[in-house]
């Protein structure tokens, strides 16, 4: 994570909710940071939904976000644009311009955590694979390559939960997915307990012996 506090937003159940439009033809925003909450807005326990009006640029990138939605709170509705603003594209086809999209963050009242760690891969927990060599948590200041960018979930048993694979190859997508289940974490803590989290990350694959 970039701030400390990113990581209680990704724990708590306070912290950004999000969901994109579900037409197909908008051009869904992937591998979006968590937001990150103000000092104020947590200390003030902050809540509510903003949702968020974006266009796609030939680039891939966010641009021209509208705020459809306030939610009552400059800190929030900040937190939220600046996420939204960071997130990656697919780059459209030449001469496309895509509709608008939107997006929805819910955040909830703050929880006041002492101490937070987010799940941490277990060495060699990962199945042998033919494809794949292991998995790395990102930090969103870079993109592995080559690699399969993946967001899942980490129970307090340390084993994955729900995926979310942003590879558009359905077969590489499926193996990413079924690679990830493989592996155990040591789970994400709050307050020193177990508790349930989150990962983002790359599933690095493997590249072939120089001839």
């Amino acid at each position: 994570m970039r701030v400390k506090c990113g990581f209680l937003a990704l724990l708590a159940l306070s912290a950004g909710a999000l969901h994109a439009a579900d037409s197909d033809q908008v051009v869904k925003p992937y591998d979006c940071p968590v937001p990150v909450l103000s000092t104020a807005a947590v200390r003030e326990n902050m809540s509510g939904d903003v949702m968020l009006q974006y266009q796609a640029n030939a680039q891939g990138k966010v641009a021209d976000i509208r705020i459809l939605k306030s939610s009552g709170f400059r800190d929030l509705d900040k937190a939220a644009i600046i996420a939204l603003s960071r997130c990656k594209l697919p780059v459209p086809a030449a001469g496309e311009t895509p509709p608008p999209g939107t997006m929805e963050f819910k955040f909830g009242k703050q929880v006041r955590v002492d101490s937070a760690a987010a799940p941490a891969l277990i060495p060699d927990s990962c199945a042998a694979s033919e494809r794949f060599s292991t998995y790395v948590a990102s930090t969103y200041d870079r993109v592995e390559a080559p690699g399969v960018s993946i967001r899942f979930g980490v129970n307090e048993a340390g084993e994955p939960t729900w995926t979310s694979s942003y590879e558009h190859d359905k077969a590489l997508n499926a193996e990413a997915v079924a690679f990830i289940k493989s592996c155990r974490f040591k789970p994400g803590t709050m307050n020193g307990a177990a508790a349930v989290g989150q990962s983002d990350g790359f599933i690095r694959l493997k590249t072939s012996p120089p001839k």
